[in-house]
């Protein structure tokens, strides 16, 4: 009789530790969160760049956009428009390619 009340008393205690640990598991949990797994809007330069295009493709985009830009050189009397490629500007031709 002794080891039924012992077995029955651990088996009770044992199913209380598991209840808690599941409960305290539970409590633990992240709460869901939609709004965090939305993905970020990015601008380069004021202007809005696609996140989920290749960043590769997307960098050489927005490098050669700046190169055909537009910039006015003033001097005295003197002005003068030209693109900064016009200019002399040049991308560098990354060895990652």
């Amino acid at each position: 009789m002794v080891t039924l009340r012992r077995a029955a008393r651990l088996g009770a205690l044992s199913l209380a530790f598991g209840l808690t640990g599941g409960w305290i598991g539970y409590l633990l949990l992240p709460e869901r969160a939609p709004q965090a797994a939305s993905l970020p809007r990015v601008r380069v330069r004021g202007r809005p760049v696609d996140v989920s295009a290749d960043p590769h493709e997307t960098a050489l985009a927005i490098a050669r956009q700046y190169l055909r830009e537009h910039v006015t050189i003033t001097a005295d009397a003197h002005s003068l428009e030209r693109t900064r490629e016009g200019l002399g500007a040049r991308r560098r031709r990354s060895s990652r390619t």
